[in-house]
């Protein structure tokens, strides 16, 4: 979805991950190739932040969580400054200026067992 601003708040509920699930959202979104993506690992209990840049993907960040099987994130990305927070406690506050101009946020799966929910999304620009 697009926010239309850069810098943006946007959440969402992951409700019957399974294990080995990596589910989460994308945001600073410019196309498949570009993009910042911040995921819960379920096989490795941790949050994950990486960039997508020109389909070379880096890792800038990592937190230890206990996942269970429900959580909520929500991710504020105010210039090249990136914070998550998972049931409203913040567990990743760093910076990257690597993507400067994507204004859209979306949903992410991958090694999903297909019986992930992502319920309430939700997403709006930040105006400085």
């Amino acid at each position: 979805l697009d926010v239309g601003e850069t810098s943006m708040v946007c959440g969402v509920l992951l409700d019957a991950m399974s294990t080995g699930d990596e589910v989460g959202m994308v945001v600073g979104y410019v196309d498949a190739n570009n993009q910042y993506r911040a995921y819960l690992d379920k096989a490795d209990n941790d949050l994950k932040l990486e960039k997508n840049v020109a389909t070379v993907v880096t890792q800038i960040a990592t937190a230890g969580i206990t996942i269970g099987t429900s959580r909520e994130m929500e991710i504020v990305k105010e210039g090249n400054r990136i914070r998550i927070y998972i049931g409203g406690v913040l567990h990743i506050d760093e910076t990257d200026s690597a993507l400067t101009t994507g204004t859209k946020f979306g949903l992410f799966a991958r090694n999903a067992s297909g019986t992930t929910q992502f319920t309430h999304p939700y997403g709006q620009g930040l105006v400085a």
